[in-house]
């Protein structure tokens, strides 16, 4: 059987099915083996099909950040930045926040739909 892990995938394959099945987007997966030990700048989009309105789903994700920011044993550079939409929750974590929001996602019946890099913006 194909192993479409993304953590042991092959570089260079890409799997829809790893894609679909992942709640960390590869580039956010690849920054954090690339650089652990900084805090990485994300967009954490909720599940628009969790049973919730979008509002509630928003208040449980960044409920489920705060729980893994309150969890590790130094306060770091994590925060939740205040500007956001009911879509998305933008914030600076560190990887074994967004590990621990991962797991601490799935145990909530995954109200997070997908954690992105903040990447710049820039002109085209």
């Amino acid at each position: 059987m194909e192993d479409d892990d993304p953590e042991t995938t092959e570089a260079g394959t890409f799997t829809p099915e790893s894609l679909d099945r992942t709640v960390l987007a590869l580039p956010l997966l690849r920054a954090l083996k690339a650089d652990p030990a900084r805090s990485h700048p994300v967009v954490v989009e909720v599940n628009l099909d969790f049973p919730k309105s979008r509002r509630v789903t928003r208040e449980l994700a960044k409920k489920l950040i705060r729980t893994a920011m309150d969890g590790m044993a130094s306060p770091g550079e994590n925060v939740i930045k205040p500007h956001g939409s009911e879509q998305y929750v933008f914030a600076r974590l560190e990887a074994d926040v967004i590990r621990a929001v991962v797991r601490l996602n799935e145990q909530a019946k995954r109200p997070i739909f997908r954690i992105w890099p903040d990447f710049p913006i820039k002109r085209l």
